[in-house]
């Protein structure tokens, strides 16, 4: 899987699967972990209200159907993370 940033899925012919008149649930996670993407911290933006820190962010995985995304925390993600 290609590394991309929030910026980047939200910029592709992907974002039409999102509901984008709700509001998409961002968590911010610090690794790959199932126990650390429990205990995320979440936060909720309209596609329009995402701040600049989170467009940076890379993706780890998008759920569609539930209007969220999963992102790394630190710049360069986790390692442990599909390439």
């Amino acid at each position: 899987m290609k590394k991309f940033t929030l910026w980047n899925l939200l910029n592709s012919s992907d974002v039409k699967d999102f509901d984008l008149l709700e509001k998409l649930k961002i968590y911010v996670i610090s690794s790959s972990e199932l126990w650390d993407r429990l205990t995320a911290d979440v936060e909720e933006y309209y596609i329009h209200d995402i701040p600049y820190h989170l467009l940076r962010k890379r993706v780890y995985k998008a759920y569609y159907s539930e209007n969220a995304i999963e992102v790394f925390k630190m710049k360069g993600g986790d390692k442990n993370c599909i390439k």
